[in-house]
């Protein structure tokens, strides 16, 4: 089913006309959900929108990024009121995220800015901070959807992973109306709670992906051999509890768990549908054993596919009456736990992370102790057993997610004046015994320092080259295609080759395909650059074994 464009609401605006930029680089996963609804309620306001997004971050060190099809991000591309901005010059994005973002502020003469990819942009903001930066233009509020990360409570407070202390950190400096940003909405129920509920400084905003809303998947409206499957499956496994698992195989997701469950319990059949992730493995020889026996039994059935048909995934979940999500050490919310919750299905989740929060405060399911099977299985036992009736529990969840409350939460984030300061918090924000954050505050500085000051230096040291003289680039695996990424902007560059040890027919780097350097002739190239951080040495001896003291070698690292 398309996605329609927007419409400017009929009822007269309430607020003054604004500019707003809505910035979002990384639009991988549910994110072009969020820009969508997120614009559609700033243009019903009567803003014009401006809306700055990449592509999937493949890699957040790197910042290497990959295209991204949505059936959302195309809906607003073709919206009077929104302005899409794509394609920019993004060294400039990776050498200074903040000055980036205030470019694009005075650029497009915004009143407001939303920073959909706070969570990411957390170690630009302690370091604005900490160095005194200039704040940014307009009133500026940061979305953060995965900001779970401060329920990490560690036994031993300087073991404690260096994302927590940051996140910790930051909201404490929000809190005390210390942060560069004038606000910030929180999609974690429990840290807004923390926050009074006055709070001048932040707001709630519920997950908003909610499926039969905003449906991102085709309706191919062909009859599905991978339903006809599903149901000889069924029929052949009549009056037996059908467990569902739904989406990508890996480790995580606890499908081991499922599949002891199955083969322990003989009235029970288990159904995957999704694409196995690369690297995943059995957990062992007992996984593999379990499978098997599951295979031989006709108790088992995979569909190792990504499904992009709307009622066929509604068909999948109409034949579950509850969905299990056994995750190992996962403290975020679940797009799988929204996909069951919205069709009226209880969960099974552990008893850690937000999952577990939710599904406690509102009675969505059953949960277990983490990282125990003995407690799944019990669970497991109790949601099949019983008959509950969650249907009005999952109803008042929903209510949730209205379109009235993304609307209203849009309108204190671009209109609500700014505090002097803000100091009422309480709960987990509070400092703890030793003040853990104190403590390794420096050090969360140091290491964001350490980790993108050398790929910075090296990125400055590839354009001072690569404008000034004609250059063949030696690498086309990561490394070279983050350099790509940085520049695909820029049409300055002077790049002639790319060379390779053994090229990949299928590389395709500023337009040129990899060939082989012990084959390449030198003449007219002013310098090779060699693109790799861990095979210098190895790079460099193999281009005086080819070219000798003719060429002039440079190395990024």
């Amino acid at each position: 089913m398309a996605i329609s464009p927007l419409s400017p609401s009929s009822e007269p605006t309430l607020h003054p006309l604004k500019r707003v930029l809505v910035y979002c680089p990384h639009v991988g996963g549910h994110r072009p959900t969020y820009c969508y609804r997120i614009c559609r309620s700033l243009v019903k306001l009567g803003h014009d929108v401006f809306l700055f997004f990449i592509g999937h971050e493949q890699n957040s060190v790197l910042r290497v990024f990959s295209e991204v099809e949505s059936e959302y991000l195309e809906a607003l591309k073709v919206e009077p009121r929104v302005t899409c901005i794509q394609k920019y010059d993004l060294s400039k994005l990776y050498l200074d995220e903040s000055n980036f973002i205030q470019n694009l502020q005075r650029q497009f003469r915004v009143d407001a800015t939303l920073l959909v990819n706070g969570d990411v942009a957390i170690p630009m903001l302690l370091k604005m901070n900490r160095d005194g930066s200039q704040k940014f233009f307009g009133r500026t509020v940061g979305l953060f959807i995965n900001s779970e990360w401060v329920h990490n409570d560690g036994a031993d407070v300087s073991a404690l992973p260096l994302k927590t202390v940051s996140y910790r950190s930051f909201f404490r400096q929000v809190a005390e109306g210390e942060s560069v940003l004038d606000g910030v909405v929180v999609t974690d129920d429990v840290l807004a709670c923390s926050f009074t509920d006055s709070s001048p400084v932040c707001r709630h905003l519920p997950d908003i992906i909610l499926p039969e809303k905003n449906p991102i998947a085709r309706d191919s409206g062909e009859p599905s051999k991978v339903k006809a499957l599903v149901d000889h499956f069924v029929e052949r496994n009549v009056g037996k509890h059908l467990i569902f698992f739904f989406g990508d195989l890996e480790k995580r997701k606890g499908f081991d768990f499922l599949l002891r469950f199955c083969s322990e319990n003989q009235n029970t059949i288990l159904l995957r549908v999704g694409r196995t992730k690369p690297g995943y493995s059995p957990g062992g020889m007992d996984d593999v054993s379990r499978k098997s026996r599951l295979v031989i039994e006709d108790r088992i059935l995979e569909i190792d596919a990504f499904i992009d048909d709307i009622k066929l995934i509604d068909y999948f979940f109409s034949l579950a009456k509850f969905v299990p999500l056994p995750y190992d050490r996962f403290l975020r919310t679940s797009g799988l736990m929204l996909e069951a919750v919205s069709r009226g299905l209880p969960v099974v989740v552990p008893d850690a992370g937000l999952m577990s929060v939710r599904v406690k405060q509102y009675g969505l399911g059953v949960t277990y102790k983490s990282g125990s099977y003995e407690d799944f299985s019990t669970a497991m036992s109790h949601i099949m057993d019983t008959n509950m009736d969650y249907s009005r529990r999952l109803s008042r969840y929903a209510t949730a997610f209205s379109e009235s409350v993304i609307e209203k939460t849009m309108k204190w984030a671009v209109n609500a004046k700014t505090p002097e300061a803000f100091r009422a918090v309480a709960g987990m924000l509070k400092p703890k015994e030793g003040d853990e954050i104190a403590l390794r505050k420096e050090l969360v500085c140091h290491t964001w320092n350490c980790r993108n000051t050398k790929r910075k230096l090296a990125l400055s040291r590839f354009l001072a080259v690569a404008t000034s003289m004609r250059v063949a680039v030696f690498g086309g695996g990561a490394y070279a295609r983050w350099l790509e990424t940085m520049t695909e902007a820029r049409d300055d560059l002077q790049i002639v080759a790319l060379l390779d040890n053994r090229p990949d027919p299928n590389t395709c780097l500023w337009g040129l395909k990899a060939e082989l350097v012990s084959t390449f002739k030198l003449e007219g190239i002013g310098a090779i650059v060699l693109a790799t951080e861990v095979f210098t040495s190895e790079m460099r001896a193999d281009c005086w074994r080819y070219f000798g003291s003719a060429a002039n070698i440079v190395s990024l690292n």
